[in-house]
């Protein structure tokens, strides 16, 4: 197995991206219980895929994508661009002016070894290079969250049964250490 390469994504991988976002949202969902939900399931796919279009589009001016690629198979994301309307429904016009990372998904077969956390420590790294001093992070996925408190700690705002009773999407201001 060579080892884990992070980098911004080129054209040719734009289907590798696409069917990786796929494939994550559907098991994500799923091991959340929220399998079922096949119509919003898409909808966020087709968002997150969007997202990858303004990548390319902008040429990362607008929406910035990293990947991490094990044996040419993209294994992970993250992105980094205009916080979403969740953050916004914080009532918090800072955090809301902040840029979020998001779309931080690794292949199933590949979670728990640290990928996520490599890709995050390189959008950080990259978002220090530019000077940004501050970003956002939110989750509504359970699973998602117990990994987020670990490596953030407690986020800034809780929603409160957001997605229904007991479902509740954790929102995180996090500083950029220099």
């Amino acid at each position: 197995m060579t080892p884990l390469v992070i980098e911004r994504p080129k054209l040719n991988d734009r289907e590798l991206i696409k069917n990786l976002i796929k494939v994550v949202l559907v098991d994500t969902w799923t091991k959340n219980g929220l399998g079922h939900l096949t119509e919003e399931i898409e909808e966020e796919i087709q968002m997150k895929w969007s997202f990858l279009e303004q990548d390319f589009d902008s040429k990362g001016i607008d929406r910035t994508f990293l990947i991490a690629k094990m044996d040419g198979q993209v294994v992970g994301t993250i992105e980094h661009g205009k916080a979403n309307a969740t953050i916004a429904a914080c009532g918090d016009a800072y955090l809301s002016s902040l840029k979020e990372v998001g779309t931080v998904f690794i292949h199933p077969d590949f979670q728990g070894k640290g990928i996520g956390k490599a890709l995050l420590e390189a959008m950080v790294r990259m978002l220090r290079d530019k000077g940004e001093v501050k970003y956002c992070l939110d989750s509504g996925y359970k699973t998602a969250q117990k990994i987020w408190n670990h490596l953030l700690g407690t986020p800034k705002y809780i929603l409160k049964d957001y997605w229904g009773p007991g479902l509740d999407h954790f929102v995180w201001e996090v500083e950029i250490k220099i």
